[in-house]
């Protein structure tokens, strides 16, 4: 499926799949594991990253070491692997103090 000829089949099922959950409790589908596309996983990663660490109006912005924690402790919510990787990108570029808490 492309929209308009405009964007790629994978950028499509990352946008339709994002709010899927890895135990399967997400939506549109209600798909789980392995079974949600790959790029909807890293998705739903950078989505809620940049959710928790960007001020919005009327929520607090979280710091790097904060949002990696909750996002650690939605437990059934991503991909394990695919967190880790990105708790490992970011504690690599960060400075060392922050880095060992973060991982």
């Amino acid at each position: 499926m492309q929209a308009w000829g405009l964007v790629a089949p994978e950028a499509v099922r990352a946008v339709r799949h994002h709010h899927e959950r890895w135990d399967g409790t997400g939506y549109p589908a209600r798909l789980a594991g392995e079974a949600i596309p790959i790029e909807a996983r890293y998705l739903a990663i950078a989505d809620t990253y940049s959710t928790l660490t960007v001020a919005r109006r009327g929520m607090p912005r979280l710091s790097r070491r904060e949002a990696l924690r909750e996002m650690a402790q939605s437990t059934g919510q991503f991909d394990p692997r695919v967190l880790r990787a990105l708790i490992q990108l970011l504690a690599a570029a960060a400075p060392s103090s922050e880095a060992a808490s973060a991982a």
